[in-house]
């Protein structure tokens, strides 16, 4: 009877895993997208076999044409930097290439809702230990670039300032904790995560679940490196920019001297192909090197 009533148990114990397991994968919503239903075949089985943004990545480098970026930069005296440029020229890129705002999770492809971009904020650049913080912007709200600066004036502003932001509290708890109370706590919030199950203001206010990050270590005087992308979040393009730069160029069989702006890309290849990314890339290149078509002030 004992032996009996044990195998009941452990049946039901298995068949209640293998349920939970099926309402869990039959979970599609997010708060912050919606599921791509229709995708081509290849792309869903992209998507099995390769299960994480390292073995998804490709690499693009870009040589932006600097000059006309600069004149408007100057032109306009200072009221705003090459970085508020990165940023509109993304939103542009991102709302005219949709495509280029999907994600990754679960297995599963997802349009983001809205377009949202991150980018680095470093406290003080004289100071090698002042916190280093992801600014995180809502680029749907903005309609104007002279919105979108004065945003991006404040947000700096707040994270240089002595005031504790929510990035600043998450960092201080998180790191507060020991090792053996933060591992697991970090893998089960990647399990929700997988699962659909991670609440909305983690998706809200972590610099990684957005669209596109972007840091410019040209504020350094330095070239950029390639990026991994993080397993944390959803992001899955990086774009790390780097000074401008004096680079020779052929053209027409003569060589000239053209100032550039570097600018590496890393890109999650499962969320669309290389025709489409390049449709995106070439919308935010037009946009840097025309600034003065896309910014009416």
């Amino acid at each position: 009877m004992t032996i009996f009533l044990d195998i009941n148990l452990i049946v039901g114990i298995i068949c209640s895993l293998i349920l939970i397991w099926v309402l869990l994968n039959l979970k599609r919503s997010r708060s912050d997208g919606k599921l791509v239903k229709k995708i081509h075949p290849f792309r869903t089985m992209l998507l099995f076999a390769c299960p994480n943004r390292q073995s998804s990545t490709v690499y693009f480098d870009v040589s932006i044409k600097a000059q006309k970026l600069e004149a408007f930069v100057k032109k306009n005296n200072g009221r705003f930097s090459i970085m508020n440029i990165l940023v509109w020229a993304g939103k542009i890129a991102l709302e005219n290439c949709p495509e280029m705002n999907r994600f990754c999770s679960g297995n599963r492809l997802y349009l983001r809702n809205g377009v949202h971009i991150s980018f680095t904020v470093k406290k003080d650049l004289k100071d090698r230990d002042s916190k280093t913080s992801f600014l995180k912007l809502n680029l749907s709200k903005f309609k104007t670039f002279d919105d979108l600066c004065e945003r991006i004036k404040g947000g700096v502003k707040e994270e240089r300032s002595d005031r504790e932001t929510y990035s600043d509290k998450e960092h201080s708890f998180f790191s507060s904790l020991p090792n053996f109370i933060f591992g697991p706590i970090y893998k089960l919030a990647s399990l929700l995560d997988h699962y659909n199950l991670l609440p909305f203001w983690f998706y809200k206010e972590d610099g990684l679940f957005t669209s596109l990050i972007i840091t410019n270590l040209g504020s350094l005087k330095m070239k950029p490196g390639f990026h991994h992308l993080y397993e944390w979040g959803n992001c899955p393009i990086f774009a790390m920019v780097g000074k401008v730069q004096d680079e020779v160029i052929a053209k027409d069989g003569k060589v000239e001297i053209e100032k550039t702006l570097p600018i590496r890309i890393s890109f999650d290849e499962r969320i669309e192909g290389g025709l489409v990314a390049k449709f995106g890339l070439q919308k935010f290149i037009d946009v840097l090197e025309n600034p003065e078509e896309y910014i009416k002030n």
